[in-house]
C-alpha cells in the first residue's frame, strides 16, 4: 500500500516513526511537507504570509504521488489546516482515503470524524493500527474492527473500536525516519529531536497528557533503553554530520533514577553531544542534576507555572516552593542552562501574584522565565476551573474542540492584553541582574511597562535572548531557531517558485545551505520505500 504522509511547519516525531514502521513493514511511502511560514507567528502583515502560502501546491503534490491514503496528525492548532487540506484532496480525488492521528483525534475523535472528509482516525498510538490498516486495505479486507482506528462505513456512519493495550516495549520500534524532513530542509538537522519515553507520571489538570491517560485509564510512563536511545543518535550522527544539540521531548526525562544512572554512564562516551530536556521540579535533586551535568546536559526546561500555592492545586501541581528553588538552583550549580515556564491568565492570580513571581525568580535565578498565556485545551479539567471562574465559556470550548481557538501559544491573537507588560517583563528576565529586577519589583518601578501594553510587539523582547545566544552564550535553541527559520524560508520559496526557475535559482544561491548541510532534497518528496 502507497501512503504519503503530509507535515507541516516543523519536524514531526509522530510522523516520523510511522513513516519508519511502514517501510520496515514493506509499504511505500511519500511524505509532503508544507513550510506552513504563515502559521509560525513570524511574518508581518497579511499579504507577505497570503503571498508564501503553499496551500495549493502541497495539494497538488499529494495528488501526483499516486498514493491510496493519506496520514496526517491533527493538533488543535493545525486542525482547521488538515480539514481545508483534506476538502480539496477530496474534491479533487473523492477515492482518496484520508486518515489522521495525534493529540487533538484522541482527545476528541467524535469532533473529528464529524468531518466527513476523514474516513479513518487512530486514537492513541499508531504503531500497530496503521500498519494493520494498510495491510487490510491492501488485501482489500474489511477495516471496520481494527483497535484504535474509527473506520467510515460506506454509509456514512462512523464505528468506533476499543484501544489495544499501550506498547511496552519501544525497544522493538525502528528509529525516526528524519530523512523525510531532512532530506527537504538539511537546516532541521541542526538539532535532533527525539524521546526516550511515553506518558507522564502527572496529570496536571491544563496539560494535553491529561485525555490521553483518560483513554488509558491511568497515568503511564513507557521507556526506551539508554542502550537503544544512544544507538539511535550514532546512527544519526553517522548520516547526519550537521548535528550539533539534541533535544529530548519527554515530559519528564529525570522520573526513572535507575535509568538516569545508566545514561549518564553511556551517553558521553557513546554520543557526546550536548542535549535538552523537559523536567519537573519534583524529580530534581543533587543527584539528579549531578546525573544531567556529568552526561552533557546544556539546557533544562522545568514547568514551575505560578508561585501562589491555591494555583498550583488547581493546576494539580505538586511542588513546593522550596523544591523549585533546590532544582534551580542544583540545575545552575551543575552548568546547566535552567528555563522555568510560568503562565499567566491562571483564574484568580492578581498582579501581587506576578509581583511574588517575579521577586521568586529574581532570587532563585533562573536563566529564562518563558511565559505562555493560559491555553484551555479540550479534555482537560481547566476547561471547568475556567467556565466556573468565568474566564471561560462552553461556546469557546465547542469552538476549541474544532481548531478555532485564539491562543497566544497556538500563534492566535489572545494575548490576554491585561497580561501584556508581565509578559514582556518575564522575557526581559534573561538580559535584565535578577537584582535589579528585584529592586524594581521592590520599587513598583516596573509597573511603567503598563505604558507599553498598546505597542504590542513580543517578538521584540526576544531579541536580547536571541543576541546573547549568537554572541558566543551558552543556550543553543536561539542559534537552532533562527538556523531552522533561515532553511524554512529558502524552501517556502523554493516551493512557491517552483515554476520559475530563475527565482528558484536566486533563492538557492542567496539561502544555500551551509556546507555542513547535507543536501539531497527537492521540494516536496519523491516516495520512498518498497515500490
Amino acid at each position: 500500500m502507497h501512503i504519503c504522509f503530509a507535515t507541516r511547519l516543523t519536524e514531526h516525531l509522530g510522523i516520523q516513526l510511522l513513516s519508519a514502521i511502514c517501510k520496515e513493514a514493506g509499504h511505500r511511502v511519500s511524505h509532503v511537507f508544507d513550510p506552513g511560514l504563515e502559521s509560525a507567528g513570524v511574518l508581518p502583515g497579511s499579504w507577505l504570509p497570503a503571498w508564501l502560502n503553499t496551500d495549493e501546491q502541497t495539494v497538488q503534490a499529494i495528488l501526483d504521488s499516486g498514493a491510496k491514503i493519506v496520514g496526517m496528525n491533527v493538533e488543535i492548532n493545525t486542525f482547521s489546516w488538515t480539514v481545508e487540506l483534506a476538502q480539496k484532496l477530496k474534491a479533487a480525488n473523492p477515492n482518496l482515503l484520508v486518515a489522521v492521528g495525534g493529540v487533538h483525534a484522541t482527545t476528541v475523535p467524535a469532533v473529528v470524524m464529524d468531518f466527513p472528509c476523514f474516513d479513518y482516525l487512530c486514537v492513541g498510538e499508531g504503531d500497530e493500527a496503521l500498519p494493520e490498516l494498510l495491510a487490510r486495505l491492501d488485501a482489500g479486507s474489511p477495516t471496520l474492527d481494527i483497535p484504535n482506528i474509527w473506520a467510515r462505513a460506506d454509509d456514512g456512519t462512523v464505528v468506533q473500536n476499543p484501544v489495544r493495550p499501550l506498547l511496552k516495549s519501544l525497544d522493538d520500534l525502528p528509529f525516526f525516519d528524519k530523512s523525510i524532513h531532512y532530506d527537504l530542509v538539511p537546516e532541521m538537522s541542526h538539532e535532533y529531536h527525539t524521546n526516550t519515553s511515553r506518558g507522564c507520571v502527572y496529570s496536571c489538570s491544563f496539560c494535553f497528557y491529561q485525555p490521553i491517560q483518560q483513554v488509558y485509564g491511568g497515568r503511564f510512563r513507557n521507556m526506551r533503553s539508554p542502550e537503544n536511545v544512544c544507538r539511535e543518535l550514532e546512527q544519526a550522527v553517522a548520516q547526519y554530520p550537521s548535528i550539533r544539540t539534541v533535544t529530548f521531548h519527554d515530559e519528564v526525562f529525570t522520573a526513572n533514577k535507575r535509568w538516569l544512572r545508566e545514561f549518564a554512564a553511556l551517553w558521553p562516551e557513546r554520543v557526546g553531544l550536548p542535549f535538552s530536556v523537559i523536567t519537573h521540579p519534583d524529580l530534581v535533586d543533587e543527584e539528579a542534576a549531578a546525573l544531567l551535568g556529568q552526561a552533557g546536559c546544556a539546557h533544562c526546561i522545568m514547568g514551575t507555572q505560578t508561585v501562589n500555592q491555591a494555583s498550583r492545586d488547581m493546576l494539580a501541581r505538586t511542588e513546593t516552593s522550596e523544591d523549585v528553588r533546590r532544582a534551580v538552583t542544583e540545575l545552575r550549580r551543575h552548568g546547566i542552562w535552567t528555563v522555568v515556564d510560568h503562565i499567566l491568565g491562571i483564574p484568580g492570580e492578581t498582579a501581587q501574584d506576578q509581583d511574588d513571581a517575579l521577586l521568586f525568580y529574581s532570587e532563585i535565578k533562573p536563566d529564562v522565565i518563558k511565559a505562555f498565556f493560559l491555553t484551555y485545551l479540550p479534555g482537560t479539567d481547566m476547561n471547568q476551573v475556567g467556565i466556573d471562574a468565568g474566564t471561560w465559556t462552553l461556546d469557546k470550548l465547542k469552538e476549541a474542540e474544532r481548531g478555532h481557538i485564539d491562543s497566544w501559544l497556538f500563534k492566535g491573537v489572545g494575548d490576554m492584553p491585561e497580561w501584556r507588560s508581565y509578559y514582556q517583563l518575564y522575557t526581559l528576565f534573561t538580559v535584565v541582574p535578577p537584582e535589579l529586577m528585584h529592586f524594581a519589583v521592590r520599587h513598583k518601578l516596573h509597573r511603567a511597562m503598563k505604558l507599553m501594553d498598546g505597542l504590542w510587539l513580543p517578538s521584540i523582547f526576544l531579541i536580547p535572548r536571541v543576541a546573547q545566544s549568537l554572541i558566543g552564550g551558552r543556550e543553543e535553541q536561539p542559534r537552532s531557531y533562527l538556523n531552522y527559520l533561515k532553511g524554512l524560508f529558502r524552501y517556502a520559496a523554493e516551493v512557491r517558485f517552483a515554476d520559475r526557475p530563475v527565482a528558484t535559482r536566486a533563492v538557492k544561491a542567496a539561502m544555500r545551505p551551509s556546507r555542513r548541510f547535507r543536501w539531497r532534497g527537492t521540494p516536496f518528496s519523491t516516495p520512498r520505500g518498497p515500490g
